[in-house]
Formats: C-alpha cells, sequence, structure tokens
C-alpha cells in the first residue's frame, strides 16, 4: 500500500475521532495540538488497528504522538 493512501485512510480516522479536526493535518502535527485527548488517541490507534489489520503494541502508544509517526508505524506493520 502506498504512503499517499495511508495517509488519507489515517486522516479520515483522526477526522472520525477528533470530530472537530479540520484542513490539513500535517505529518508534524501532534495529535494533541489537533485537540486529541489521551482516551482520543486510544480510540484512534484502536480504530487503525481494525482498518489496516494490525495491532499496536502497549510500548508503541507514547511513541507514536503525530501524525508522520502513526503513518509510519502503519508502513511499517503492513
Amino acid at each position: 500500500m502506498e504512503t499517499q493512501e495511508i495517509s488519507s485512510r489515517v486522516g479520515r480516522l483522526i477526522r472520525q475521532v477528533g470530530s472537530k479536526v479540520e484542513g490539513e493535518l500535517p505529518s508534524s502535527a501532534e495529535f494533541r495540538d489537533l485537540g486529541l485527548d489521551s482516551m482520543d488517541v486510544v480510540d484512534l490507534l484502536n480504530s487503525v488497528e481494525h482498518e489496516f489489520g494490525i495491532a499496536v503494541p502497549d510500548s508503541g502508544i507514547p511513541v507514536i504522538t503525530t501524525v508522520g509517526a502513526l503513518v509510519e508505524f502503519v508502513e511499517t506493520a503492513l
């Protein structure tokens, strides 16, 4: 799967979880700056697991704090 498709799907999931998220989602954008709290991030990661059929280990949760880190994680996991 190509990076652009992963980015698009991740962006859609972020917008679903963070209903106030609008506009461009630069890879450097941190989830907290997008208005996502810790529970939103857990919901997002669960959505990513279901969307892509991958598992996010608990050890990865503190490391995945930006849009770009999440896209990169998905690319690596696929």
